[in-house]
């Protein structure tokens, strides 16, 4: 039987990556906040909310990779203190990653929507998802 090696600072790395880019689609963010929430915690998943509205507000010029460097640094911490969630995350870093890939609204941070026709309000839809 082998033992697999993770190495805790790439895989938060890499996870960290694979959330700042999904905060680009509405599509992919919304299921990935679900899953953050159902595989971790609400904490995480509140986390992941305001660092896409963060980025979306662009305050800094370097806001990305301070929100790179914020979510490395949680989901080391997170990994170090439960290595059971190391299959977990990178599970979710491969979905997200081709979920991503299929995606078809991925626009750059600070950028709106490029205005295809008209479009619908769902007044029913929760607010955290309306751009």
């Amino acid at each position: 039987m082998t033992a697999q090696v993770v190495h805790h600072e790439r895989l938060a790395w890499d996870a960290a990556r694979a959330f700042i880019c999904a905060t680009e689609s509405d599509q992919v963010f919304g299921w990935l906040r679900e899953q953050v929430e159902r595989h971790f915690d609400r904490r995480l998943a509140e986390a992941l909310y305001e660092s896409r509205h963060r980025l979306w507000a662009r305050h800094r010029l370097d806001v990305v990779d301070v929100e790179r460097g914020r979510w490395r640094a949680k989901l080391e911490d997170l990994v170090i203190a439960d290595r059971s969630r190391a299959l977990p995350l990178q599970q979710l870093i491969a979905e997200t990653s081709a979920r991503l890939a299929q995606a078809t609204d991925i626009r750059a941070h600070g950028q709106p929507r490029r205005a295809d026709g008209p479009h619908t309000i769902d007044l029913d839809r929760p607010s955290d998802r309306l751009w």
